[in-house]
C-alpha cells in the first residue's frame, strides 16, 4: 500500500476518535485554514487569500497610468491657448499696426491704450493775425499719424488724438504760460484734392484777450492730452518748434 494514503487512513481513524495533542487551533497545512477543536467536533476558519481578495494589479495601474495621460493633455492643451493668445494679442497692438481709428491698441502688460506717434505736423495758416481783442480767427493745422490719418483721405479722428490752437507771449515757450483752445477735425478736408491724402486737418478759432504782440502754434498729442508736440509754420521735423517760425498776432 501507498504509505501516503496509509497515513491519510491513520489520521482519519484519530479525527474520528476525537484524538488530538492538544486543545489550540492547528493551520491546515493543505487549505491555509487555522482550525480548532473542542468536545469533539472540529471547526474551521478560513484564512482570506491574499491572492484572492487582492484586485486585478494590471487593471489598477492601467487605470492611474489613464488618468495620468487625460491630466498631462489638459495642461497641454492650456498652456498652448495660452502661449498663442498672448503672442496674437502682443503681435498686433500698436499704433503703426493700427488698421482701425478707433484706437491704437491696448498695452498687454498694464492694459491701458497705447499712444498714436505723431510724426508730423505744421500750423497751415494763417501766419499772421491782426485785429482787436473782438476779432475771431480760425486757424488750421495738419497732422500726420501713421496708421491713422492715412487710412482715408479725409480725416480720420480718435479719442487718443488731440489738436489744439493756442497763444502766448511774443518768444515765449508754447509749454509754459499759454492759452490753448481744443481744436476739431475741418469737415470739408479732402486731402486728396490738395495732394496731401495721408494727412488729416483740424481748425480752431482764435480770439485774444488782451492787446499786445503774441506768438501762435497749434499742438498735438497722441495719447489723450498727456505729452504733446508743438508744430509751428514750418513743421515739426523742421528742428522742432522755435518762436521765429510760429504765427504771428497784432492785437489792437
Amino acid at each position: 500500500m501507498n504509505p501516503k494514503v496509509w497515513l491519510c487512513m491513520v489520521a482519519g481513524a484519530l479525527a474520528l476518535a476525537g484524538c488530538d495533542d492538544g486543545g489550540g487551533a492547528d493551520e491546515d497545512s493543505t487549505t491555509g485554514a487555522a482550525s480548532s477543536s473542542g468536545d469533539g467536533v472540529q471547526t474551521t476558519i478560513p484564512v482570506t487569500s491574499v491572492t484572492e481578495s487582492s484586485t486585478d494589479p494590471t487593471s489598477s495601474v492601467s487605470s492611474s497610468s489613464s488618468t495620468g495621460e487625460f491630466s498631462d493633455t489638459d495642461t497641454d492643451a492650456s498652456s498652448s491657448s495660452g502661449g498663442e493668445t498672448d503672442t496674437s494679442t502682443s503681435s498686433t497692438t500698436g499704433a503703426a499696426e493700427s488698421s482701425s481709428s478707433t484706437g491704437a491698441g491696448d498695452d498687454t502688460t498694464t492694459g491701458e491704450p497705447m499712444a498714436w506717434d505723431v510724426e508730423w505736423c505744421n500750423l497751415q495758416f494763417p501766419p499772421t493775425i491782426e485785429g482787436t481783442t473782438e476779432t475771431m480767427t480760425t486757424a488750421y493745422s495738419r497732422v500726420y499719424v501713421e496708421g491713422l490719418t492715412d487710412l482715408t483721405p479725409t480725416n480720420n479722428p480718435d479719442a487718443l488724438l488731440e489738436v489744439e490752437f493756442g497763444y502766448g507771449d511774443d518768444g515765449s515757450d508754447p509749454a509754459d504760460g499759454w492759452t490753448w483752445v481744443a481744436g476739431v477735425p475741418n469737415g470739408g478736408w479732402d486731402g486728396s484734392a490738395v495732394g496731401a491724402p495721408n494727412n488729416d486737418e483740424y481748425q480752431g478759432d482764435l480770439q485774444f484777450a488782451a492787446a499786445g504782440t503774441y506768438d501762435y502754434a497749434a499742438r498735438v498729442s497722441g495719447d489723450g492730452g498727456k505729452t504733446w508736440v508743438y508744430c509751428d509754420l514750418d513743421g515739426l521735423v523742421e528742428g522742432g518748434y522755435s518762436s521765429d517760425q510760429a504765427g504771428s498776432a497784432t492785437i489792437q
